[in-house]
């Protein structure tokens, strides 16, 4: 790895002595400026999959770079057997320089004063220390349990203050980790640490309103600055000594440090979020929660200017020269010139709500804490260039994407997405958005259709009926939503669930629906009348969670929390479950095995709360997927001879009740996380969610599991940062390392991940909708 830092060094030097060459004869027009430019943001934007192999250096240029590196212009054609990315591409270097994954929350993050490291608190009480140029985490802090809410590096950036979830304000030793001191200042959450400029104190502040100020030579000794009557969220030292503080109170008060008095309050309409003093101490800016932007005369309290933003202020920055950077909730980031109140540089970002966002000393730098990653930005050009911030020019390579805007081969721009799901054939994919639907064709990445929708979630996972002439979801409202995908149809709202909709399935005849909801139900809907009225298949107790068909439509598999132990006393049951009703947090977690009409065949109650369902395609096993990481296989085989093929609920099942069980195997996803989807491999010998592949033994698995047909597809899952695919008989492999922003991430949504065939789809949270083709990889052979 250091080898990959020490490319990015000299890269930029070699373009700095180009740069600075002064030859008396001109050279002749070259592009290698551009391409040494280029090579630079490969290496820091595929830095983590150059780390772990040197192949990646063409792999993921030839997938992830956008289409104007020249890099990839001149060897892409020449990388056969590479994963093609067909929606999501970027077409120039963005403002973004690196993106590094994170697999637990980033919460406050702040830069070294010299602006080459920064530091990341988490929510399991980790403090990372990360490089600036490639993102990487150089070492950590093993700061505790309790989740980090605040950093600060000292002066001198040899140690770090940090404030924690119980309270503690704790110093650290940058350059060994060891910890220099732990106090317990706060009997609430600290929200806040601060140094002042000469390093001599040190200020926190809690979600109480309170604030402790001590001298860093005499820790024990703190004051407390009583005042505020609400949640103080940030405190920072003016160059001049002061502390100034803001809370949700709607107040700003400026604090002498020598007296440990009041000197002045400013008073706002809305909670004041962040602040900021210029570096000569004469105004103070306060960023509320409604994007204003309040400059104050520090001297008198006298209001200067209001500088209006889209949303929340999360962070704010001066520059020397009357230049003033803000980030807000809704990712953009821009700087204001605060004398003439005119914004210099828009930067709308295409990340989900940050975290933290932190400016580098030097203002070169921005730094952003996702969900799933941290991001360091460099400020985008002006049009000159250039731009001044804290007295240093920053120069800008006009390579740099201005906008940051993500384009796929067709040219379209990010947007979140809430669901999506690839048709059968592979051809096509719906996304839902919050404000409307697509229908993407996968060669392309192209958008076929746009459908007017509105809704703040999908409810359900996205589901195909089998001839892909429908699709549907549960919404926000209750409803079941049914789009034809033919030129012109439009959404179709089908109206009766009485709580949310959690699974959708269509029969294999494509003329109903199946929707379970939380109000206990299972319904089914005729998807070709326009106003049909449900038949109630089923009804328990308590909430319906999942459901799954059959392949021959025969049988339905559903998942619930039941609100009492469920009777299986009933003479129709064909099996008597195996274990007694087991109880989480009041429910009762159920399996229930159902005919074509909703009647119950067999029960089975399970230890964990179920997360997703699925037949094997010739309906001889059921698997279910727990929120624990738990993968449950039943062998129907016992069953089969007694399955009526009846779909009336009057028909008597010819057989009474057996004192069988069904044999239940146990196995453990990979990834050890909720197994919010679950299906068996192409060839059916084992078990694929998003993030694990897991083998079934020979004798467990489904009799369809014979079938030889090598024309069948890999199977296919994200792990560890890399896209793998996995053959029987063969075993996985990894097919490319995937940058973090095109990432399927489970904690971001459950109903991102699609695979058909050799097409992957997941929707990301930076990236929106990201379509990859790998159906040109070479396939590995049994030795």
């Amino acid at each position: 790895m250091g080898c990959v830092d020490v490319a990015v060094a000299a890269l930029q030097s070699a373009q700095q002595t180009l740069k600075d060459l002064k030859l008396p004869v001109p050279l002749p027009p070259t592009d290698t400026p551009a391409l040494l430019y280029d090579c630079e943001r490969i290496v820091r934007a595929f830095y983590e999959g150059i780390s772990a192999s040197f192949f990646e250096v063409l792999r993921a240029t030839g997938t992830f770079a956008p289409l104007s590196s020249l890099l990839r212009q001149r060897h892409a054609a020449h990388l056969s057997g590479t994963v093609l990315l067909r929606r999501g591409r970027e077409t120039a270097w963005s403002a973004t320089l690196s993106s590094t994954a994170s697999n637990i929350v980033v919460e406050s993050l702040t830069f070294s004063p010299d602006g080459n490291l920064v530091a990341c608190g988490t929510e399991d009480g980790i403090i990372q220390i990360r490089d600036v140029q490639t993102g990487a985490e150089r070492w950590h802090v093993m700061a505790g349990g309790s989740w980090i809410t605040s950093v600060c590096f000292s002066p001198d950036g040899k140690a770090i203050l940090s404030g924690d979830l119980d309270g503690f304000v704790t110093l650290w030793d940058v350059a060994t980790g060891a910890c220099l001191g732990r106090w317990k200042r706060h009997s609430h959450w600290v929200g806040s640490v601060a140094w002042s400029s000469d390093g001599s104190l040190a200020a926190s502040a809690s979600d109480n309103g309170m604030i402790v100020l001590w001298s860093v030579a005499s820790p024990e000794d703190s004051s407390t600055l009583p005042g505020h009557q609400r949640q103080v969220n940030t405190v920072v030292f003016a160059s001049d000594g002061t502390l100034v503080s803001v809370s949700d109170d709607a107040t700003c008060k400026i604090w002498d440090t020598h007296t440990k008095s009041l000197l002045r309050t400013l008073e706002h309409v809305l909670g004041v979020r962040s602040v900021a003093v210029s570096p000569d101490s004469q105004i103070v800016a306060c960023g509320q929660w409604n994007g204003e932007i309040t400059l104050w005369s520090k001297a008198d309290g006298a209001k200067r200017h209001l500088l209006r933003g889209s949303a929340d202020v999360i962070s704010l920055a001066f520059g020397t020269n009357g230049t003033l950077a803000a980030a807000y909730e809704d990712s953009s980031l821009i700087l204001w010139d605060v004398c003439i109140k005119q914004v210099l540089i828009r930067v709308p970002t295409v990340f989900t709500t940050p975290q933290d966002v932190a400016f580098s000393p030097d203002g070169a730098h921005i730094g952003v804490s996702t969900s799933v990653a941290v991001h360091i930005i460099r400020w985008p050009t002006d049009g000159s260039g250039t731009f001044q911030t804290c007295g240093k020019k920053a120069e800008l390579c006009a390579l740099d994407s201005p906008a940051s805007a993500i384009l796929a081969a067709g040219g379209h721009n990010h947007q979140e997405a809430f669901g999506l799901s690839i048709s059968p054939d592979g051809r096509l994919v719906v996304a839902v958005l919050n404000d409307k639907v697509l229908l993407l064709d996968v060669s392309t990445g192209d958008v076929m259709h746009t459908l007017e929708y509105s809704s703040e979630v999908v409810s359900s996972p996205i589901v195909w009926s089998s001839g892909a002439s429908f699709v549907a979801w549960g919404d926000d409202e209750k409803d079941v939503c049914v789009w034809e995908t033919k030129p012109g149809r439009r959404i179709r709202w089908l109206v009766g669930h009485s709580d949310w909709v959690r699974a959708i399935g269509f029969t294999p005849d494509e003329q109903h629906v199946l929707s379970a909801s939380d109000d206990g139900t299972i319904r089914r809907w005729n998807v070709h009348k326009e106003h049909p009225v449900p038949s109630i298949l089923f009804q328990c107790d308590g909430k319906v969670r999942k459901l799954a068909v059959s392949s021959d439509g025969k049988w339905m598999l559903s998942g619930s929390l039941d609100n009492f132990p469920p009777d299986t006393s009933s003479p129709d049951f064909l099996a008597r479950p195996s274990r007694k009703p087991f109880v989480i947090e009041g429910f009762y977690p159920t399996l229930r095995l159902h005919d074509a009409s909703g009647r119950v065949l067999w029960i089975e109650h399970v230890t964990g709360w179920i997360a997703s369902l699925t037949f094997s395609d010739d309906c001889t096993r059921a698997v279910a997927g727990l929120d624990d990481g738990l993968i449950l296989l039943y062998d129907l085989t016992q069953l089969l001879p007694h399955i009526t093929t009846s779909s009336d609920a009057s028909t008597p099942l010819p057989y009474p009740k057996s004192s069988i069980t069904v044999p239940e195997y146990e196995f453990r996803a990979e990834s050890k996380r909720q197994v919010k989807q679950i299906a068996f491999s192409p060839h059916s010998q084992a078990l694929v969610s998003p993030e694990s592949y897991t083998v079934v033994p020979a004798g467990l698995r489904p009799l369809s599991s014979q079938n030889k047909d090598l024309s069948l597809p890999s199977a296919y899952f994200y792990k560890d940062g890399w896209l793998w695919s996995s053959e029987p008989d063969i075993g996985s492999q990894r097919l490319c390392w995937m940058p973090p922003t095109f990432r399927y991430d489970e904690r971001y949504s459950k109903h991102l991940w699609s695979v058909q065939e050799h097409i992957i789809a997941c929707g990301t949270p930076e990236n929106g909708v990201v379509i990859l083709d790998a159906s040109h990889c070479q396939r590995p052979c049994a030795a």
